[in-house]
């Protein structure tokens, strides 16, 4: 999948509520390896596994939420999952968020570069045009602020007040900044 790799939710009206769910050894091109939420109302994750998931040139290695009012996050497990920002985690824009009593270990911030991400946007599309590489350098260069950093190890925060309580954050390492948390 181009976008969250196991489940998509995107439009503004929508929420996910997802309890006992484990999502494993997910894929995404871009963002969300496992979970993609865009311009939701509200996301809660209670007593969920969520491992080894990759964001191949994105963001949010296992959970990459954008454009939210709230997020909660209890009693689950984020690890060995990777993305070029916010190798378990990556909340942006999110109006409130809480992770509570969870674990999130053995994530990574991977680098990314501009002209990996045009390549590989190019090889995934068959028969791509000189049109089509245009737009994915585009793209590619567009994202570049955040694909470069490598930063967030575990979770990456961009304009999102949260409240980390009674977490276990060990083993995630970033290439640049933050191997537990950027905010």
């Amino acid at each position: 999948a181009q976008r969250g790799g196991a489940v998509s939710v995107q439009g503004a009206g929508n929420s996910l509520v997802m309890r006992g769910v484990t999502a494993h050894s997910n894929m995404a091109q871009q963002d969300g390896g496992a979970l993609l939420v865009d311009q939701a109302l509200a996301v809660q994750l209670d007593n969920c596994s969520l491992s080894s998931n990759n964001a191949d040139l994105g963001v949010g290695g296992s959970v990459a939420v954008e454009d939210c009012r709230s997020v909660i996050v209890s009693n689950t497990k984020v690890s060995n999952s990777s993305a070029a920002a916010g190798g378990g985690l990556y909340l942006y824009n999110t109006s409130a968020a809480v992770i509570m009593l969870s674990n999130i270990t053995g994530n990574m911030a991977k680098p990314v570069s501009v002209t990996q991400t045009a390549s590989q946007a190019l090889q995934t599309s068959s028969g791509a045009q000189a049109s089509r590489q245009q737009e994915a350098q585009q793209c590619a260069a567009d994202r570049g602020n955040v694909l470069d950093r490598a930063s967030g190890g575990g979770a990456w925060l961009g304009l999102t007040p949260a409240i980390f309580w009674g977490c276990n954050m060990e083993g995630n390492r970033a290439g640049v900044a933050g191997g537990a948390l950027v905010a």
